[in-house]
């Protein structure tokens, strides 16, 4: 790993140089998880961050960050795309947030995108909430590209998407709710999500490991590995995802959940867990847990 590690604080120009160093495809379709914390103090925090990921793929790439919702089960509430606040960490929500993002309309796994492709990732699945899967279809079907940045594969969506692609033990429900249109109307909403069907045994108590997935990848060296700043990123390609999950689903149908009473261990970085406070528990990929940004992630 040669990006720096420690308690130095990151400027754009620095991370995008890391990420370029990683093999971030300029003019490529990236799809990207991530923890602001993860890569450390950040001169201008997580808009910073979106800047530098901007800037290495170019003006011909395509950035998708997962923009999910919380609070959906909260009495009374109503979706608002431009508005309403992620729970997928800081730097999805500045991506959104930018008046050239557009984010799909979907009440629990809402997903924003920038860049040349974003309205064919947005609209992949009409105008009427139903369209967070096919936006994710969109990212295998263009050849696109999955980040990992500062996080394991455990945060990776594309693992719960290819349990459905497969057909393993996942079943769509509609979800209703509200929406508020730009002209201020709030109008209901019906959303597909998919979740745990609860007639597969063991469901839905059973815990997830797509570690393994992960790990599989990289041993056929399919993963580009490396730091930006003090993050542990990881880039692959979506192809090679579905390829690897399929080899490794036929001859395991177990793939996707915990064996032996633990997550599989990453071999590459240190996989550290918050200690304390409302992320307690939350794990992080690091080059040094020490320099790890403590302060309030903005």
């Amino acid at each position: 790993m040669s990006a720096t590690s420690g308690r130095a604080i990151r400027t754009g120009p620095e991370l995008t140089a890391d990420l370029e160093r990683l093999g971030l495809p300029r003019g490529g379709l990236v799809m990207f998880h991530s923890s602001l914390r993860s890569i450390g103090a950040v001169d201008g925090g997580a808009s910073t961050v979106v800047d530098a990921l901007l800037a290495a793929v170019g003006p011909a790439g395509t950035l998708v960050a997962p923009t999910f919702t919380g609070q959906y089960h909260d009495p009374g509430f109503v979706f608002d795309p431009a508005e309403t606040p992620v729970t997928t960490g800081a730097i999805p929500n500045h991506l959104f947030r930018r008046p050239e993002a557009r984010r799909t309309v979907h009440i629990v796994q809402t997903v924003a995108a920038i860049g040349p492709l974003r309205d064919t990732i947005i609209d992949a699945g009409g105008d009427d909430g139903w369209d967070a899967q096919p936006s994710m279809r969109a990212i295998f079907d263009l050849d696109g590209w999955f980040l990992l940045l500062g996080v394991p594969y455990q945060n990776l969506t594309a693992g719960h998407f290819m349990e459905q692609e497969i057909g393993s033990h996942r079943r769509p429900r509609a979800v209703e709710g509200l929406q508020r249109l730009s002209d201020g109307r709030v109008v209901p909403l019906r959303s597909e999500a998919w979740g745990p069907d609860p007639s597969f045994p063991g469901m839905p108590e059973r815990s997830y490991d797509f570690n393994r997935l992960g790990e599989g990848l990289e041993q056929r060296g399919l993963v580009k590995r490396g730091a930006v700043g003090n993050a542990v990123a990881r880039l692959f390609r979506a192809r090679d995802l579905e390829r690897t999950v399929r080899e490794m689903f036929a001859a395991d149908p177990e793939l996707f959940f915990i064996s032996d009473g633990q997550v599989t261990p990453l071999q590459y970085g240190v996989t550290w867990a918050i200690p304390e406070g409302r992320h307690a528990g939350a794990e992080l990929c690091v080059v040094d847990p020490a320099g790890v940004y403590r302060g309030r992630a903005e």
